[in-house]
């Protein structure tokens, strides 16, 4: 077993690799730098000199692949290949592109665990109660239990999720008063405020997925290994949990951890300028699964809003705002969404709702260096001149910490990358 998944590893890291590589020679055999700085500036009169400044700033005025004009290892390492793709893999995302140019690993670090407290124990919840749901259906399949509890699944399935939440908000927190309606904590005080979000997605998956599991499961029973087990006279208990559940795993697994690839998605979406063709609809369907996820909220909302900002729809605009709302409903120290309700706010042209959010963003997240940005800007505009000059101020000393850390994690790869040269020239 360990041999296999040694071998399954490493097919695997050879085809992320693989695709790492060929999407950027994809995308920059159909796209130059000068293409992306226009479209990340915007506006039809862009000149040279500003497309040249946001290549300067984002390091893409360096050569594609390599690097004559360096010395030794820098003629690699100092490429935009190696910053934007080879770095990757070791996990050195660099910053984004977009107008704010966040540190993506530090946006990623920051930010996920709070994310996998809800996700974490929502997935293994999930999988134990529909998996032994469905195979106590199937174990007394052709009974009544079976019956009326296929029944129920439907009906569950059936009820929207946005009812779950308004019942279990108003039952156990207004009526019952057993956790509280919204909010967040850290360490173990954040059970209490993770309690009702995972029992109600829990709540209002566990209809389609215990439908699913048991069909997967009522497949395998037809199968030729199954009748032969039972001719050797196994039980039917240890039929279902020794044959039947270890094969069906495969596809469970796989449907399980769908939802994963909305989070990374997700992430993207926040570093990149424009919107993404597919975000929308991926989006929206995680919202859907994971109503009662804050960061799902988000991340829909973050999507619409930059379609409404290009498009100047009103119906997407609102939404949007819906969305954040929501989020912060279940969220309320959520930075990156005060943020993202102070710039639309500001679009609005409703300079103090704008102010404010921007002082929550700033409150939530007293290191964000974009929060200070924005929040600066807003008492610009307001007459507030010494305020602006302190959160400016602010933003410079956290801009200039980010840049530090992120030059100091290239010269160590950079380091890296010269050492293992040095020793693969002394090996005889």
């Amino acid at each position: 077993m360990a041999g296999y998944l040694l071998r399954r590893f490493w097919y695997a890291l050879w085809i992320l690799v693989g695709v790492n590589l060929l999407t950027f020679f994809l995308f920059f055999t159909v796209n130059t730098p000068d293409d992306m700085a226009r479209l990340n500036i915007g506006g039809k009169r862009v000149t040279q000199e500003q497309i040249d400044k946001w290549k300067g700033e984002r390091g893409y005025d360096r050569p594609l692949y390599w690097n004559s004009a360096e010395e030794g290892a820098a003629k690699l390492t100092r490429t935009v290949l190696w910053e934007r793709s080879v770095s990757l893999m070791a996990l050195q995302f660099g910053r984004s592109d977009s107008a704010r140019s966040v540190d993506i690993g530090h946006e990623v670090r920051t930010r996920m665990w709070v994310s996998l407290q809800l996700a974490l124990p929502l997935f293994i919840l999930q999988l134990v109660v529909s998996i032994g749901l469905s195979l106590l259906l199937v174990f007394f399949r052709h009974s009544a239990l079976d019956f009326w509890g296929v029944v129920l699944c439907v009906v569950m399935l059936s009820i929207s999720s946005l009812f779950y939440i308004i019942v279990g908000q108003f039952l156990f927190s207004r009526v019952l008063r057993l956790v509280p309606i919204s909010g967040y904590a850290h360490g173990l005080d954040a059970v209490r405020f993770l309690l009702l979000p995972v029992l109600l997605s829990l709540l209002s998956r566990l209809g389609s997925e215990a439908r699913l599991y048991r069909a997967m499961f009522l497949e395998e029973m037809g199968r030729d290994y199954v009748r032969t087990a039972r001719a050797k006279g196994l039980s039917e208990l240890r039929v279902l949990g020794r044959h039947v559940l270890r094969n069906a795993l495969i596809p469970i697994v796989t449907s399980a951890g769908s939802y994963l690839p909305y989070v990374f998605l997700g992430k993207m979406e926040q570093a990149a300028a424009e919107t993404f063709p597919c975000s929308e609809i991926a989006m929206s369907r995680f919202s859907t699964e994971q109503p009662a996820n804050p960061q799902a909220n988000f991340l829909y909302g973050l999507v619409l809003w930059k379609k409404a900002r290009k498009t100047q729809d009103a119906t997407n605009l609102s939404r949007a705002e819906q969305l954040f709302r929501k989020a912060l409903e279940l969220k309320p120290d959520f930075a990156e969404v005060y943020l993202q309700l102070g710039m639309l706010y500001n679009a609005r042209g409703d300079k103090g709702s704008a102010l404010a959010a921007f002082q929550k963003a700033v409150s939530a997240d007293p290191k964000s260096s974009q929060a200070h940005y924005q929040l600066s800007l807003a008492y610009r505009r307001s007459g507030a001149a010494a305020k602006a000059d302190s959160e400016m101020k602010a933003h410079d000393e956290l801009r200039r910490s980010e840049d530090a850390a992120v030059e100091k994690e290239r010269r160590e790869l950079r380091q890296f990358v010269t050492i293992l040269q040095e020793e693969k020239s002394t090996q005889p």
